[in-house]
């Protein structure tokens, strides 16, 4: 089982571990975010395939890197990503170059890499649909696309969030 030690730092807001700007956008607003560009895409599940999301938002997405580049990178109009035999892995750096794009599309230039993540676990498993998952089996079958690590952390922080209520 892979693992993001520093995206899942970020997301139960460990900022200065994972060496990262806290974030910038309020969390009514990363669902609001998310929730828009779901709407956007018309697809008829819950949580749709990223790649067509991008498109859907006229962004490309290539499953090739530059030479010495990392796993995933995006500039706004276009997501590149290095190709994984496992198919959650490759969903998950295209839904991680989606939530910088769609930052970038919604105004949100200055959006830091936690907001991002934040985006990221959103468009992985909306929050909407978090009372309705209650064990990580379940949000594996609702959300195909992302990674075991970070539907993990999306249901973590849904009870951290139900807790602090």
């Amino acid at each position: 089982m892979r693992s993001n030690p520093r995206a899942e730092l970020i997301l139960v807001g460990r900022y200065d571990e994972a060496c990262v700007e806290p974030p910038t956008i309020r969390p009514g607003d990363v669902v609001t975010l998310v929730r828009e560009a779901y709407d956007r895409a018309a697809r008829p599940v819950v949580c749709p395939d990223p790649v067509h999301v991008a498109r859907r938002h006229r962004i490309d997405v290539l499953d090739r890197m530059p030479q010495g580049g990392g796993n995933e990178c995006c500039d706004g109009d276009c997501i590149r990503y290095r190709w994984d035999r496992y198919r959650r892995v490759r969903g998950t750096r295209v839904l991680h170059g989606l939530a910088h794009c769609l930052c970038e599309l919604a105004g949100y230039r200055e959006h830091t890499e936690a907001d991002a993540v934040i985006v990221c676990a959103e468009l992985a498993l909306p929050s909407e649909y978090l009372a309705a998952v209650r064990t990580l089996d379940e949000a594996l079958a609702l959300s195909r696309h992302a990674e075991r690590w970070l539907l993990r952390a999306q249901l973590y922080r849904a009870m951290r969030w139900k807790l602090a209520a």
